[in-house]
């Protein structure tokens, strides 16, 4: 409803209550007096007429009667005129006869005429104070009724009458009042809807007028405000932009790769670091993916780890990095190795937007470093053990030999004077061979320490090319004395086959410290040992799995056992150094680490099968530094046959 018409609406209703007022009062004034005046004049009518025919009734004169009551009845509004003797006996009437069939009961007041619409009134008549009869006359209503509903009719016309011109000034007013209003409204829908700075015409020098000048500086003020706003927005959207693209541009030119994650595991942005580590990358990136979409994609570029298993489906994987995402305080940190060979470090952080930064940071010549400090500290503590083994060794035998050199001569000599079929003399002859038999034992002992005498150990760090059949059949002799009766030493190795580059002393450590975990897996059991050499050409996709491995010809040596086997956790563990599944005090674990660290040396590599219950196959693989044919396989023989 506009004001205008709250206006015209408002004066109306004032009219019209003070209108209803004025009727009602002036009907019920005209109605009251009205009555008031019939009332008096119905008893001065009945009193007068009752003095006029006093004589009359007195001398019972009925023509005079009969005839004052005809000249009576020619006043308007007389129904009728009764005329009664002392006793009550009717003497003359006149009138209606409908009126005066019906029983005269005199009225006090006009509401008691309501049901037959006429006034009855009586008079006594009386002369010196004696009562002779009475007077009864009937005055209409009727009349008073009409004139009534007249008034109102008139009263109503006269109200409708100025409530229409009250409605029509009211419009005029109210349209007068209410323009100044219409356009303080137009003026505020036009600012309300963005046009800052419109002005109203103002006219006048009322109220109305004043609230548009005032209206005026507000709008005024509202754009100044406005494009202050506008301009401080576009200052602060460039400092933004320039402060987005200096921070994309720093992040970009970071060597690490950078992923930013949202609350709700959308990637929000891929810095080009990381887009290069995995090519194909961007296209998915520039979609803004689910972090789910992005790990799929970059899980195939990075390798198993060993902590979960092999054939582990992509799915899985997924699922345990979302995992990781959702708890970046408790995985804040851990390394991945990609299919190029990179080694990463990746760190995650909560942001206090609620995502996650992801920063994946190339560790490879870090650890190529501390693999190589730590092969280094291997080598130098396997060195240490080596010189003081071989220095120990070399000595003992040259000890040994000194020893047997002369008993060997001196008992040849005795046996020149005895008869060869006596049985001193093959008890002598059995000695010789002993003696000999022992010679030849320390002969390798001496050739284990690359010495002729204990000073002239050869140094462990120094590479030659060695035959691995030849020097793995020596280092059998060694073992085998050691080596319980239950347990069955075999091999079908040739020397002279498998040339390869890597320090004597070593390759003697790598059998006789492998053939010693074969026989402690067999535990006191009846078992077997075997070891077999054979030529195999490395396949490019195990060289990649395998950095330093070139994809050529190698030689593989192969010692297979029967016995307890290992499960998959011990199984990658094996190489770590001080790892030991011996009894505390039995082993120091550093045997097959040491291992690893001079085939890794070697530009090779260590295969493990292992069931637990069936025994373990390890494979050690050599390059081979000629393209040697290997030798035809010889025929299997027990080594302590």
């Amino acid at each position: 409803m506009s004001f205008r018409l709250k206006t015209i609406l408002g004066i109306a209703a004032i009219e019209i209550v003070l209108l209803a007022i004025l009727v009602v009062s002036g009907l019920h004034y005209l109605k009251t007096s009205n009555e008031t005046e019939l009332l008096r004049s119905g008893n001065v009518t009945a009193r007068l007429f009752s003095t006029m025919i006093a004589d009359a009734v007195v001398a019972t004169d009925l023509a005079t009667l009969d005839s004052l009551v005809t000249l009576t009845l020619r006043n308007d509004g007389l129904d009728y005129v009764r005329v009664r003797n002392i006793d009550g006996k009717v003497i003359a009437q006149g009138g209606a006869e409908t009126a005066l069939r019906a029983n005269f009961k005199p009225d006090a007041s006009i509401e008691d005429t309501l049901n037959d619409q006429r006034l009855d009134l009586s008079s006594a008549i009386s002369v010196a104070g004696q009562k002779f009869g009475s007077v009864e006359i009937g005055l209409s209503t009727v009349r008073l009724e009409t004139t009534f509903v007249e008034a109102l009719k008139w009263m109503l016309s006269i109200a409708a009458t100025e409530i229409l011109l009250v409605a029509i000034f009211g419009l005029i007013l109210g349209t007068l009042l209410t323009r100044q209003l219409a356009r303080l409204r137009t003026g505020a829908k036009r600012v309300a809807a963005g046009e800052f700075g419109y002005q109203l015409d103002v006219k006048g020098k009322d109220e109305l007028a004043d609230t548009s000048t005032s209206f005026n500086s507000m709008s005024n003020a509202l754009a100044k405000f406005a494009r202050d706003v506008e301009e401080a927005r576009r200052q602060a959207e460039a400092r933004r932009d320039y402060a987005e693209t200096v921070l994309q541009d720093a992040l970009n030119s970071m060597p690490q790769g950078m992923v930013i994650v949202n609350d709700t595991d959308k990637v929000e942005f891929a810095n080009t670091a990381f887009i290069r580590r995995y090519p194909g990358i961007d296209k998915i990136v520039e979609d803004q993916p689910n972090f789910v979409d992005l790990s799929t994609f970059t899980l195939s570029s990075i390798e198993v780890p060993s902590s979960i298993p092999a054939d582990s489906t992509v799915e899985k994987r997924v699922e345990r990095r979302l995992e990781r995402l959702h708890a970046p305080q408790e995985y804040d940190h851990w390394e991945s190795k990609h299919q190029n060979g990179q080694v990463l470090l990746n760190t995650q952080s909560q942001m206090r937007s609620g995502g996650v930064v992801i920063v994946e940071n190339d560790i490879t010549e870090l650890t190529e470093a501390n693999e190589k400090n730590r092969r280094l500290e291997l080598e130098l503590l396997q060195n240490e053990k080596m010189k003081s083994l071989g220095t120990l060794a070399g000595g003992t035998a040259h000890e040994f030999n000194n020893l047997l050199v002369p008993m060997i001569s001196l008992t040849e000599m005795v046996m020149e004077d005895m008869d060869e079929e006596s049985e001193e003399r093959q008890d002598l002859e059995r000695v010789i061979e002993a003696g000999l038999r022992a010679q030849g034992l320390i002969k390798q002992i001496l050739s284990f320490s690359r010495a002729e005498k204990p000073e002239d150990i050869m140094d462990s760090e120094t590479v030659e090319t060695i035959d691995l059949g030849t020097v793995t059949l020596d280092a059998l002799k060694l073992v085998q004395a050691t080596t319980p009766s239950s347990v069955s030493l075999t091999h079908d190795i040739n020397d002279g086959s498998f040339p390869v580059a890597l320090p004597h002393g070593q390759l003697h450590q790598i059998v006789m410290n492998m053939v010693g975990n074969a026989t402690h897996a067999i535990d006191g059991k009846i078992g077997t040992i075997h070891l077999s050499i054979r030529s195999e050409p490395i396949d490019p996709a195990t060289a990649a799995n395998h950095p330093g491995v070139s994809a050529t010809n190698h030689a593989c040596l192969k010692i297979s056992d029967s016995g307890s086997g290992m499960d998959d956790e011990t199984k990658n563990r094996i190489f770590e150094p001080f790892f030991t599944t011996k009894e505390v005090g039995q082993g120091t674990g550093m045997g097959l680490s040491v291992i690893h660290g001079i085939v890794s040396k070697a530009n090779g590599f260590i295969a493990v099968d292992s069931v637990p219950g069936q025994g373990t196959d390890f494979e050690i693989y050599l390059p081979l530094t000629d393209e040697s044919e290997v030798a035809e396989d010889l025929p299997l023989r027990a080594v302590n046959e």
